[in-house]
């Protein structure tokens, strides 16, 4: 993905069709493997989110990772009904490093567990939506420059459908 050279150009992507929902009896696994070319200048959210045309702007439920403008830092969070659960600084995004972004929902437990680079960072326990959502991206660029965000893969597993 490359932005214009404008502050917050960008695009707002989703999969089409909510296909992947967090219910009591299935397992649910969404990864990425990417990498931004300027950490702290850009905005990014991936993940699974309900259909929303600003993701950034404040979508209503999803579970994702986000960094804002400023900070190379990694959230993690849940949202329900637009009430979150976000842990901040969960990791760091290095520039032109490519990183794994990776979260599990257990069926049986009802917790997302939130990994990066294979290592665990935190687990939600609340505000874990009860959705159907769909693979979305939401990247932008925080200053005049072409800012890229290379997405090497993705992958969403519905296990138990």
């Amino acid at each position: 993905i490359t932005c214009a050279a404008d502050e917050n150009d960008g695009g707002n992507y989703q999969l089409n069709g909510e296909s992947f929902e967090t219910t009591s009896d299935q397992d649910l696994y969404f990864g990425t493997k990417l990498a931004i070319n300027d950490a702290d200048q850009t905005d990014i959210i991936i993940g699974l989110a309900v259909t929303d045309t600003t993701l950034l702007g404040g979508l209503a439920d999803g579970i994702y990772f986000e960094s804002v403008d400023g900070a190379a830092t990694i959230s993690t969070v849940t949202e329900a009904s637009s009430s979150e659960t976000q842990n901040d600084s969960a990791g760091t995004f290095v520039d032109d490093t490519e990183i794994e972004l990776e979260f599990y929902y257990d069926g049986t437990a009802g917790n997302v567990e939130f990994y990066i680079d294979g290592s665990l960072v935190n687990t939600h326990t609340t505000t874990i939506p009860a959705t159907q959502m769909r693979v979305s991206i939401h990247f932008l660029t925080g200053e005049a420059v072409a800012n890229t965000c290379t997405i090497d893969w993705i992958r969403c597993i519905q296990i138990g459908r």
